[in-house]
């Protein structure tokens, strides 16, 4: 076996801790994700049973990787060896083809617009508003279209492109919940965080040809993007605090909204706002470097964990062993007593009694 990949993710709540590794046996590469822990081996139970409920009810050109191996600390999936839409919106930056970003954004959204969906008021739900809005700061009457089966973590790196058949594959369904999720809210999450893992490279290649919105402060968005949805300042608010309050229910560290932090209007940029391409490189380069030692630690603290469960299941395979060896033991004491109660039993005096 070949590690190719290693990432945890431990600043997570216990329950919710999955290291996630790509390996290689022979010729197939296998992606497998660990429980951290005991709490954690719920939410992998939860993954293999997603599956079944979305391989039911998405729409023929959305994939989902097969499920190789499951068992209680860990589950398998099949390697999908195809390009993801994110990478190839990067790449198509770097070779200044911005008109095919917009296609490959309208792959994403041809892809939400496949989903299942109803309209609805996401806070008649109890579950939604514990995990989203808590005190109800958002909460109005009004109905919207929502993806019936709250599929939330639609990010352009989670969705594998297979230009031949022009087909999707999702591949990571971690964040699936049983309530309706807004369409308006899974959107413009996923386009946020395709603009923040990209940021540098925008604000390098920002110019007349490629316009670019700063959304936040220091936050830019290209403006091709922006115009193919729809997001009012309220939606940006809103949503940001829905994403807050996710973000807050699922890892240890909690982190603060701060309304300071939006523009009440967004500002059209044309111009490049980072020095030079190089500076995106260097990010890049020293962003792989930090991973690449993160990985590392968390490969070995993976590792550690695995020899100290091989470790205990050695002793209790030993403590199994001695406990049937006393079991036989007992048994011959057993076999042997009862011989001895025969020989009593045959012998005069006790025939005379």
């Amino acid at each position: 076996m070949k590690i190719l990949y290693v990432r945890g993710n431990l600043y997570r709540k216990l329950k919710y801790q999955v290291t996630t590794i790509i390996y290689q046996l022979n010729d197939r590469k296998v992606v497998r994700k660990y429980a951290g822990n005991s709490k954690t081996q719920p939410h992998l139970l939860h993954l293999k049973n997603v599956k079944k409920t979305l391989s039911k009810i998405l729409p023929k050109n959305i994939l989902l990787p097969e499920i190789l191996d499951y068992k209680s600390n860990y589950i398998e999936f099949e390697y999908i060896n195809l390009p993801s839409l994110e990478s190839l919106i990067e790449k198509a930056i770097i070779n200044h083809q911005f008109e095919l970003t917009k296609d490959y954004l309208h792959i994403f959204k041809k892809t939400l617009d496949g989903l299942p969906k109803k309209t609805t008021n996401s806070y008649e739900n109890k579950q939604f508003i514990e995990i989203f809005d808590p005190l109800k700061n958002y909460q109005s009457k009004l109905k919207e279209k929502c993806i019936s089966h709250g599929i939330l973590d639609l990010n352009l790196d989670n969705l594998i492109f297979n230009s031949k058949n022009n087909k999707i594959y999702l591949i990571d369904w971690e964040w699936t919940f049983d309530f309706p999720i807004s369409l308006s809210f899974a959107t413009f999450r996923s386009l946020f965080y395709l603009s923040f893992k990209l940021q540098s490279l925008i604000a390098t290649f920002c110019s007349i040809d490629f316009p670019c919105y700063e959304v936040f402060d220091n936050f830019y968005i290209p403006k091709i993007w922006w115009d193919m949805f729809s997001f009012s300042q309220g939606d940006i608010e809103k949503f940001l605090f829905y994403e807050y309050n996710f973000q807050n229910s699922v890892n240890i560290i909690k982190v603060d909204f701060k309304k300071i932090n939006i523009f009440k209007e967004k500002k059209l940029v044309k111009q490049q706002i980072s020095p030079n391409l190089d500076s995106y490189i260097q990010n890049i380069i020293s962003q792989k470097l930090s991973e690449t030692e993160d990985y590392k630690i968390e490969f070995e603290q993976t590792k550690k964990e695995i020899a100290e469960t091989k470790i205990k299941n050695q002793k209790l395979e030993k403590q199994i062993k001695e406990i049937a060896i006393e079991n036989q033991k007992l048994k011959n004491q057993i076999k042997e007593a009862l011989v001895t109660l025969d020989i009593i039993k045959s012998a005069k005096f006790f025939k005379l009694l």
